[in-house]
């Protein structure tokens, strides 16, 4: 198979409630923290698309965002680079997280990923209405 995909996770850990933007900025770093040349393709019927409320998050509860890419060097020219590193950037935080696949594209041309918006999990509430959290 030439593609492949994971999940962007991201977990409110504080004890109050927050909000993340639905799509958040992700980017890819090598292992000296360079930025790869690796572009979010602009998301079906988003040009210039609906406004994108954030995503409110309680204490504990997750949102996920679905990642789609290339990875078999497929194209001529044997154009693939392989980040050591994503990264997201929300605000002025920056969160980085190990990551080891490859990313492919046509000669002279960037890799390209596609992002969904994060949209937020269900919420599982203890019998006090508190978040439960899985161990």
């Amino acid at each position: 198979m030439s593609q492949s995909g994971t999940l962007l996770v991201v977990r409110n850990i504080s004890t109050s409630a927050c909000r993340m933007p639905a799509l958040p900025m992700l980017h890819f770093e090598d292992a000296a923290h360079h930025l790869l040349s690796i572009v979010r393709q602009v998301p079906r019927g988003m040009h210039p698309g609906p406004v994108l409320l954030p995503v409110s998050m309680a204490p504990g509860a997750e949102a996920t965002a679905e990642l789609h890419w290339v990875s078999g060097d497929v194209y001529d020219g044997h154009n693939c680079v392989s980040p050591t590193t994503a990264v997201v950037q929300v605000g002025a935080d920056t969160y980085r997280q190990p990551f080891s696949n490859r990313f492919c594209s046509a000669a002279n041309a960037p890799a390209t990923f596609t992002q969904t918006w994060l949209k937020a999990d269900a919420v599982v509430t203890t019998s006090d209405g508190r978040p439960a959290v899985a161990k």
